[in-house]
Protein backbone atom coordinates (compact mmCIF):
# COMPACT_ATOMS: atom_id res chain seq x y z
CA UNK A 1 0.00 0.00 0.00
CA UNK A 2 1.33 3.64 -0.84
CA UNK A 3 0.61 6.76 0.73
CA UNK A 4 -1.13 9.74 -1.04
CA UNK A 5 0.29 13.21 -0.13
CA UNK A 6 -1.46 15.71 2.12
CA UNK A 7 -2.99 18.21 2.01
CA UNK A 8 -4.68 17.07 -1.18
CA UNK A 9 -4.39 19.87 -4.18
CA UNK A 10 -7.54 19.79 -4.86
CA UNK A 11 -7.92 21.96 -7.79
CA UNK A 12 -6.61 19.20 -9.71
CA UNK A 13 -9.22 16.95 -8.91
CA UNK A 14 -12.14 15.85 -11.13
CA UNK A 15 -14.72 15.32 -8.68
CA UNK A 16 -17.74 12.20 -9.83
CA UNK A 17 -21.24 13.50 -8.79
CA UNK A 18 -23.55 10.16 -8.54
CA UNK A 19 -26.64 10.12 -7.85
CA UNK A 20 -30.07 8.35 -8.77
CA UNK A 21 -31.67 11.92 -9.78
CA UNK A 22 -35.02 10.35 -9.81
CA UNK A 23 -35.96 13.58 -9.95
CA UNK A 24 -32.68 15.96 -10.07
CA UNK A 25 -33.61 18.95 -7.96
CA UNK A 26 -31.90 22.40 -7.37
CA UNK A 27 -30.55 21.09 -4.00
CA UNK A 28 -28.58 19.11 -6.41
CA UNK A 29 -27.37 22.07 -8.36
CA UNK A 30 -26.06 24.13 -5.90
CA UNK A 31 -24.40 21.14 -4.10
CA UNK A 32 -22.38 21.08 -7.23
CA UNK A 33 -21.52 24.66 -7.83
CA UNK A 34 -20.26 24.45 -3.98
CA UNK A 35 -17.70 21.71 -4.76
CA UNK A 36 -15.75 24.64 -6.54
CA UNK A 37 -15.52 26.46 -3.78
CA UNK A 38 -15.17 23.86 -1.27
CA UNK A 39 -12.83 22.20 -1.76
CA UNK A 40 -12.43 23.96 -4.63
CA UNK A 41 -11.95 20.78 -7.52
CA UNK A 42 -11.03 21.70 -10.97
CA UNK A 43 -14.09 19.56 -12.63
CA UNK A 44 -17.39 17.77 -12.07
CA UNK A 45 -18.71 14.75 -13.80
CA UNK A 46 -22.26 14.30 -13.33
CA UNK A 47 -22.62 10.35 -13.02
CA UNK A 48 -26.32 9.42 -13.38
CA UNK A 49 -27.40 5.38 -12.46
CA UNK A 50 -28.96 3.70 -14.68
CA UNK A 51 -29.76 0.59 -12.53
CA UNK A 52 -28.49 1.65 -8.81
CA UNK A 53 -27.28 -1.08 -6.40
CA UNK A 54 -28.65 0.48 -3.21
CA UNK A 55 -32.08 1.87 -4.17
CA UNK A 56 -34.75 1.75 -6.73
CA UNK A 57 -35.71 4.29 -9.69
CA UNK A 58 -39.45 5.11 -10.55
CA UNK A 59 -38.52 6.60 -13.66
CA UNK A 60 -36.59 5.22 -16.58
CA UNK A 61 -33.11 5.90 -17.04
CA UNK A 62 -34.10 7.86 -20.29
CA UNK A 63 -36.26 10.40 -18.35
CA UNK A 64 -34.22 11.02 -15.31
CA UNK A 65 -31.11 11.27 -18.32
CA UNK A 66 -33.15 14.23 -19.53
CA UNK A 67 -33.94 15.93 -16.35
CA UNK A 68 -30.45 15.66 -15.14
CA UNK A 69 -29.56 17.37 -18.15
CA UNK A 70 -31.84 20.08 -17.96
CA UNK A 71 -30.66 20.46 -13.78
CA UNK A 72 -27.40 20.87 -15.00
CA UNK A 73 -27.42 23.04 -17.41
CA UNK A 74 -25.29 26.03 -17.57
CA UNK A 75 -22.67 24.99 -14.61
CA UNK A 76 -19.20 25.55 -15.86
CA UNK A 77 -16.23 24.12 -14.20
CA UNK A 78 -13.25 26.76 -13.21
CA UNK A 79 -11.97 26.59 -17.12
CA UNK A 80 -15.10 27.62 -18.67
CA UNK A 81 -16.36 24.68 -19.90
CA UNK A 82 -19.53 22.71 -19.15
CA UNK A 83 -19.51 20.28 -16.47
CA UNK A 84 -20.10 17.06 -18.64
CA UNK A 85 -22.67 14.24 -18.11
CA UNK A 86 -21.63 10.64 -18.12
CA UNK A 87 -24.03 8.64 -19.57
CA UNK A 88 -21.83 5.05 -18.89
CA UNK A 89 -24.55 3.69 -16.12
CA UNK A 90 -27.67 4.80 -17.95
CA UNK A 91 -26.11 2.27 -20.93
CA UNK A 92 -24.86 -0.11 -18.71
CA UNK A 93 -27.37 -3.00 -18.83
CA UNK A 94 -26.89 -4.28 -15.53
CA UNK A 95 -27.04 -3.11 -11.89
CA UNK A 96 -24.44 -0.05 -11.82
CA UNK A 97 -21.58 -0.31 -8.71
CA UNK A 98 -19.06 2.77 -8.18
CA UNK A 99 -16.42 0.28 -8.28
CA UNK A 100 -16.97 -0.41 -11.83
CA UNK A 101 -17.46 3.18 -12.98
CA UNK A 102 -14.51 4.36 -11.05
CA UNK A 103 -12.42 1.61 -12.63
CA UNK A 104 -13.61 2.25 -15.96
CA UNK A 105 -12.87 5.83 -15.66
CA UNK A 106 -9.32 5.21 -14.01
CA UNK A 107 -8.69 3.15 -17.11
CA UNK A 108 -9.82 5.93 -19.51
CA UNK A 109 -7.38 8.36 -18.07
CA UNK A 110 -4.72 5.90 -18.15
CA UNK A 111 -4.04 5.33 -14.07
CA UNK A 112 -2.39 2.61 -12.86
CA UNK A 113 -4.43 -0.06 -10.35
CA UNK A 114 -1.53 1.61 -7.39
CA UNK A 115 -1.70 5.49 -7.98
CA UNK A 116 -3.42 8.09 -6.53
CA UNK A 117 -6.30 8.65 -8.76
CA UNK A 118 -6.89 12.85 -9.08
CA UNK A 119 -10.16 11.55 -8.66
CA UNK A 120 -12.65 12.24 -6.01
CA UNK A 121 -16.44 10.35 -5.54
CA UNK A 122 -18.81 12.61 -3.87
CA UNK A 123 -22.04 10.61 -1.54
CA UNK A 124 -23.90 12.58 0.69
CA UNK A 125 -24.56 11.33 4.86
CA UNK A 126 -26.96 8.23 3.90
CA UNK A 127 -24.22 6.32 1.40
CA UNK A 128 -21.74 7.27 4.33
CA UNK A 129 -23.84 5.56 6.69
CA UNK A 130 -24.00 1.88 4.46
CA UNK A 131 -20.83 2.59 3.21
CA UNK A 132 -19.65 -0.85 4.32
CA UNK A 133 -22.26 -2.65 2.12
CA UNK A 134 -20.74 -1.22 -1.35
CA UNK A 135 -19.45 -3.76 -3.67
CA UNK A 136 -15.75 -4.19 -3.12
CA UNK A 137 -15.57 -2.48 0.22
CA UNK A 138 -13.22 -1.52 1.48
CA UNK A 139 -11.04 -1.93 -1.81
CA UNK A 140 -13.24 0.92 -3.20
CA UNK A 141 -11.76 3.14 -1.39
CA UNK A 142 -8.52 3.04 -2.70
CA UNK A 143 -9.38 3.79 -6.43
CA UNK A 144 -10.57 7.79 -5.68
CA UNK A 145 -10.90 10.41 -2.84
CA UNK A 146 -13.87 11.20 -1.35
CA UNK A 147 -15.90 13.83 -0.51
CA UNK A 148 -18.99 13.27 2.04
CA UNK A 149 -21.69 16.45 1.87
CA UNK A 150 -22.87 16.87 5.28
CA UNK A 151 -26.39 18.82 5.06
CA UNK A 152 -27.96 20.77 7.40
CA UNK A 153 -29.33 20.47 10.08
CA UNK A 154 -28.08 16.75 10.80
CA UNK A 155 -25.89 16.02 9.11
CA UNK A 156 -22.81 17.01 10.47
CA UNK A 157 -23.67 14.29 13.88
CA UNK A 158 -25.06 11.42 11.39
CA UNK A 159 -21.71 11.57 9.33
CA UNK A 160 -19.46 11.97 13.13
CA UNK A 161 -21.06 8.48 13.80
CA UNK A 162 -20.78 6.82 10.53
CA UNK A 163 -16.92 8.08 10.46
CA UNK A 164 -16.55 6.39 14.12
CA UNK A 165 -17.77 3.24 13.10
CA UNK A 166 -15.40 3.05 9.90
CA UNK A 167 -12.31 4.02 12.13
CA UNK A 168 -13.54 1.02 14.64
CA UNK A 169 -13.22 -1.16 11.56
CA UNK A 170 -9.78 0.21 10.61
CA UNK A 171 -10.66 1.00 7.06
CA UNK A 172 -10.23 5.25 7.92
CA UNK A 173 -7.86 7.21 10.11
CA UNK A 174 -7.67 10.90 11.23
CA UNK A 175 -5.26 12.85 9.15
CA UNK A 176 -5.06 14.98 12.17
CA UNK A 177 -7.52 17.59 11.19
CA UNK A 178 -11.03 18.22 11.66
CA UNK A 179 -13.13 15.93 9.17
CA UNK A 180 -10.12 14.98 7.26
CA UNK A 181 -9.33 11.33 7.10
CA UNK A 182 -6.93 8.78 5.32
CA UNK A 183 -8.36 6.05 3.90
CA UNK A 184 -6.96 2.17 4.60
CA UNK A 185 -8.33 0.12 1.93
CA UNK A 186 -6.50 -3.69 1.84
CA UNK A 187 -4.83 -3.21 -1.96
CA UNK A 188 -4.18 -0.10 -3.77
CA UNK A 189 -3.28 3.45 -2.59
CA UNK A 190 -4.51 5.37 0.76
CA UNK A 191 -6.66 8.32 -0.92
CA UNK A 192 -8.31 11.34 1.22
CA UNK A 193 -11.95 11.58 2.36
CA UNK A 194 -13.28 14.65 3.79
CA UNK A 195 -16.10 16.18 5.22
CA UNK A 196 -17.77 19.37 3.28
CA UNK A 197 -20.70 20.89 4.61
CA UNK A 198 -22.60 21.79 2.11
CA UNK A 199 -24.88 24.94 1.43
CA UNK A 200 -27.47 23.47 -0.83
CA UNK A 201 -31.33 23.82 0.02
CA UNK A 202 -32.15 20.73 2.10
CA UNK A 203 -34.77 19.30 -0.19
CA UNK A 204 -35.14 15.19 -0.89
CA UNK A 205 -36.39 13.28 -4.39
CA UNK A 206 -38.43 11.22 -2.07
CA UNK A 207 -40.44 14.12 -0.40
CA UNK A 208 -40.37 15.70 -4.38
CA UNK A 209 -42.04 12.11 -5.58
CA UNK A 210 -44.62 12.00 -2.66
CA UNK A 211 -45.73 15.68 -3.49
CA UNK A 212 -46.49 15.14 -7.20
CA UNK A 213 -48.15 11.30 -6.55
CA UNK A 214 -50.48 13.59 -3.68
CA UNK A 215 -51.10 16.60 -5.36
CA UNK A 216 -49.96 16.41 -9.45
CA UNK A 217 -50.92 19.87 -10.82
CA UNK A 218 -52.72 20.61 -8.67
CA UNK A 219 -50.75 22.28 -5.74
CA UNK A 220 -51.57 24.17 -2.65
CA UNK A 221 -49.57 26.69 -0.78
CA UNK A 222 -47.54 23.87 1.09
CA UNK A 223 -46.62 21.83 -2.27
CA UNK A 224 -45.77 25.02 -4.39
CA UNK A 225 -42.91 25.01 -1.88
CA UNK A 226 -41.62 21.58 -3.49
CA UNK A 227 -41.98 23.36 -6.81
CA UNK A 228 -39.78 26.08 -5.97
CA UNK A 229 -37.22 23.22 -5.68
CA UNK A 230 -37.25 22.30 -8.97
CA UNK A 231 -35.74 24.01 -12.67
CA UNK A 232 -38.83 25.22 -14.68
CA UNK A 233 -37.12 23.17 -16.97
CA UNK A 234 -37.50 19.63 -14.73
CA UNK A 235 -40.81 20.68 -13.81
CA UNK A 236 -42.08 21.18 -17.27
CA UNK A 237 -40.42 18.09 -18.55
CA UNK A 238 -41.77 15.72 -15.66
CA UNK A 239 -44.93 17.37 -15.94
CA UNK A 240 -45.36 16.77 -20.08
CA UNK A 241 -44.46 13.10 -19.79
CA UNK A 242 -46.76 12.48 -16.17
CA UNK A 243 -43.83 11.76 -14.26
CA UNK A 244 -44.99 11.12 -10.55
CA UNK A 245 -48.46 11.39 -10.69
CA UNK A 246 -48.51 14.63 -12.76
Amino acid sequence: MTSAPFPIRWDEVTAVFGGTFDPPHLGHREAVMGLFKHPGVREVLILPSGKPAQKSAQTSAKDRLEMVKRNFAGIVNPSGRPVQIDEREIRRPTTAFTIDALREIRGERGIGNDRVAPLAFVIGVDQLEKFESWQGFPDVLGLAHWIVLERAPKGQPRAKKALQHLESLSVIRSAGREGHYQTLPRSGPTTALICVSTGARNVSSTEIRRTFALHGNEMNENASDIRSNLAADVESYLKAHHLYGT
